[in-house]
């Protein structure tokens, strides 16, 4: 049947009319989720290493400065629809500029597509979807509600996917029982002034002199007199008891054994939320927030060595994190700065470290009693400082790699590993001693100072091969102790990291803890609680017959 003209005015209005109606009723939410989705897109493979509070800021901030963009669009565009398409359209092509990079870099050397990661091509296509739905019905319809419809649906997919890797991450982990041991209440003294502060500085990756002699060409005499010279006793054959930073400061911390507080069933286990749980919930600032001290830290950009449950953290906001920093070099932020002779992940190393050595010379205006803990990246790669203290900005991307892998992946040499530690511990060296003086001088009594390397150099380690790694060089640290009242006969020469706080508390605390035997354990990064004990030997030099530690000489 014919339909007449006016029939089929009305018609198309109607359809029109209906087409208007569905597009008011959709609701915009996609540029909320392409900000999230780079934020849980990278923690999803990483839940492991991170725990999910390092997702707040970076998600603060990228849905703050989506929205602001979507705003602004809106004003100069005049249609808040289309507004959202560019917005998230832009921000997708934003974040895949990495894998961008890496496609071509796998091309440019005769790669083929297929061999680029999974998050790289996840990320491209994407990309792609979102593109060719913004051409098809914006472009080519102009129709705003099915190109809104459908990066919704984009979107979601995309924040899902990564929120069901997270999920997963926690619902399937292997039961294990964590369980810290159960040691009695420390002596409080009733007068605050009774109670010395303790400082527990760790410098990641200080080997002990007698291997930066043999592996370094360096004589590391001069800095340790300057310390002794301050009062500190310097153990001459000290050892950590693991070859990881996590896994050293959770056992000092917890004064004990990992494998004593995680028991049977881990082996294989790449999850390291097990031990971040000891790290976080450790027996020793528990005791000694009992005994009423305030738990002071300054923060670290390594996050495993910085979730410990502290009553006051002083950091810079300034500083992003290794996880932000990771986020950011999705971007070509890094790679604009970099063609304008900035290296921000390199300047920023260089603040977070020198901030440190500042912080803790206002420690003791802080009121007291306090356990300051604080974490410097004092001997480990990335090296940013020359012995002069000039900046050091390697031609690489930004990387925490040490050991084989810092030589594999980075595509550098022994010789430049060993010139950049010695430059760097020589330049710090010059400025610790200051820090030490300003704690001891400013101090109401005289303080307890633990200075510890959490585990030795890496010129010679890998964390995947206890057959390819210098055990001595990755065991032997440097542990120095400033113990008043003289403490310091307490100590003996080869003592390894799990007894410092048993010392510690038995000399000032009234506690009766007897000394562990001194051993050294491997595992390799990726399964963190394989361990394989290499040597228990220096318990029968160490100990008399009754168990005491021989004094030192």
């Amino acid at each position: 049947m014919a339909v007449s003209p006016g029939k089929a005015e009305s018609t198309s209005s109607g359809d029109e009319s209906r087409a208007g109606s569905r597009a008011e009723k959709q609701v915009v939410v996609h540029p909320l989720l392409f900000a999230l989705f780079p934020v849980f897109f990278l923690y999803a493979p990483n839940q492991s290493q991170f725990g999910f509070d390092v997702t707040y800021k970076p998600a603060f901030i990228t849905v703050v400065l989506a929205l602001t963009a979507w705003l602004a669009l809106r004003v100069i565009l005049g249609n808040s629809k289309l507004a959202a398409l560019w917005t998230s359209l832009a921000w997708l092509l934003f974040f895949t500029f990495d894998s961008f990079w890496a496609t071509y870099a796998h091309l440019r050397f005769g790669a083929g597509l297929g061999d680029i990661g999974l998050d790289h091509q996840i990320k491209l296509g994407a990309l792609l979807l979102a593109g060719a739905a913004f051409v098809v019905f914006y472009r080519v319809r102009r129709d705003l509600d099915q190109a809104t419809y459908l990066f919704n649906v984009i979107g979601t997919i995309l924040v899902c996917m990564a929120l069901i890797d997270v999920a997963r991450g926690n619902l399937f982990r292997p039961e294990a029982k964590v369980q810290a041991p159960d040691n009695p209440a420390l002596e409080r003294a009733v007068d605050d002034d009774d109670r010395p502060d303790i400082y527990y500085l760790i410098l990641d990756g200080y080997g002990r002199a007698d291997q930066l002699e043999r592996l370094y060409g360096f004589d590391n005499e001069k800095f340790l007199e300057s310390i002794e010279d301050q009062g500190f006793h310097v153990l001459s054959r000290a050892v950590s008891n693991y070859p990881q930073t996590l896994l050293s400061i959770t056992s000092v911390l917890n004064f004990e054994y990992l494998h004593e507080m995680l028991g049977a069933g881990l082996t294989g286990v790449q999850d390291r939320r097990y031990v971040r749980k000891l790290l976080r919930d450790n027996q020793t600032t528990t005791l000694l927030r009992e005994a009423g001290y305030h738990i002071t830290s300054i923060a670290s950009p390594y996050y495993e060595a910085n979730v410990l449950e502290a009553d006051t953290v002083f950091a810079n906001w300034r500083f992003p994190t290794v996880f932000e920093l990771a986020i950011l070099d999705m971007t070509p932020v890094p790679w604009l700065l970099s063609k304008a002779g900035v290296k921000l992940s390199y300047d920023l190393h260089r603040s977070r470290i020198l901030f440190a050595l500042d912080q803790l010379t206002e420690m003791p205006s802080q009121p007291g009693p306090k356990f300051v803990y604080c974490h410097i990246q004092y001997a480990h790669p990335p090296f940013v400082f020359d012995e002069h203290g000039g900046p050091v900005n390697p031609d690489r991307p930004y990387t925490w790699l040490e050991g084989e892998a810092y030589f594999t992946q980075q595509g550098t040499s022994p010789e430049e590993y060993i010139e950049g530690y010695r430059g760097q511990v020589q330049f710090l060296n010059q400025r610790l001693p200051d820090t030490l003086a300003a704690i001891i001088a400013n101090s109401k009594r005289p303080p307890i100072i633990v200075i510890q390397g959490d585990h030795g150099s890496g010129v010679k380690t890998s964390l995947s091969s206890l057959e390819r790694t210098d055990v001595d060089e990755r065991y032997s640290i440097l542990n120095a102790f400033y113990l008043p009242d003289d403490g310091a006969t307490d100590l003996y020469e080869s003592m390894s990291s799990v007894n410092t706080f048993r010392i510690i508390f038995n000399r000032y605390f009234g506690a009766s803890y007897p000394l562990l035997a001194d051993e050294r354990y491997y595992s390799p990064f990726e399964h963190p609680y394989d361990f394989s004990l290499i040597d228990s030997t220096a318990l029968a030099r160490n100990l008399d017959a009754e168990g005491s530690a021989q004094p030192v000489q």
